[in-house]
């Protein structure tokens, strides 16, 4: 039996490689921004200031606060230090306490560095700066959980062996659950696509693989729709009246 509290969570955006940069960049700024307009906060995309322009403008229509969000659509390279640096330069210019940083890749060692200097700062009671967020794959991974009510997958309804990771895969079209299943030489043996809610279906597993391919993703790994595995019902069917 799979137990979710064994599970490492994973969170990755794989989209069609044709997209240029700019498309890409688009996209994850709306879907940032959606995460903040769940949770009934005002939204503002591509916003200028003087000399500077912010990805997204979240703000709170009760208390007027307002934050700035910065996204980064990154493949490869790891996040710098001079994001951060100019993010925070940013919101101090226009007195705005609360930012967010939301990466698709990992954060660089002097980025870490600077991450863990500001982090150091909120630990004072009286501190009363800007206070930064800044969301890795890792981070996203239980933000979107959170926001968007996501669960991992129910195990008992499935035939599956042995799961050490789930990686919530965002996708052009919808947001689903990859999972590696482990053989008994303890390597993947094939990847599984799941739903995130119980009502959906997964409807493109061949424009997935393809896109997997491109991206590099699970490179090698037969890749099935959950359904195929799942276990037939257990329901004894009931006896008519006559």
């Amino acid at each position: 039996m799979v137990n979710n509290k064994d599970i490492q969570t994973k969170f990755k955006v794989v989209i069609p490689i044709d997209w240029d940069n700019n498309k890409k960049g688009t996209f994850w700024e709306k879907t940032v921004a959606d995460l903040f307009r769940q949770q009934r906060l005002e939204i503002s995309p591509r916003i200028r200031f003087t000399g500077s322009e912010i990805d997204v403008l979240a703000k709170n229509k009760e208390t007027n606060e307002r934050a700035f969000i910065e996204c980064k659509f990154y493949e490869k390279d790891t996040i710098s230090a001079e994001v951060i640096d100019k993010l925070l330069g940013k919101a101090y210019r226009n007195n705005i306490k609360k930012v967010y940083l939301a990466c698709t890749t990992e954060f660089g060692k002097e980025a870490k560095g600077v991450i863990e200097e500001e982090q150091q700062k909120y630990q004072n009671a009286n501190y009363d700066g800007i206070r930064a967020e800044f969301w890795g794959p890792e981070k996203l991974a239980q933000v979107f959980m959170d926001i968007k009510s996501i669960k991992l997958p129910d195990w008992n309804k499935y035939n599956i062996g042995k799961v050490n990771t789930a990686t919530l895969l965002v996708t052009s079209s919808q947001t689903l659950w990859v999972v590696e299943e482990i053989g008994e030489e303890a390597i993947p043996i094939r990847a599984i696509v799941f739903p995130t809610k119980e009502d959906q279906e997964i409807t493109n597993l061949e424009e997935l693989k393809s896109n997997f391919k491109n991206n590099g993703f699970l490179s090698g790994l037969p890749i099935i729709d959950s359904k195929t595995i799942q276990k037939k019902s257990l329901k004894i069917p009931t006896v008519g009246s006559f």
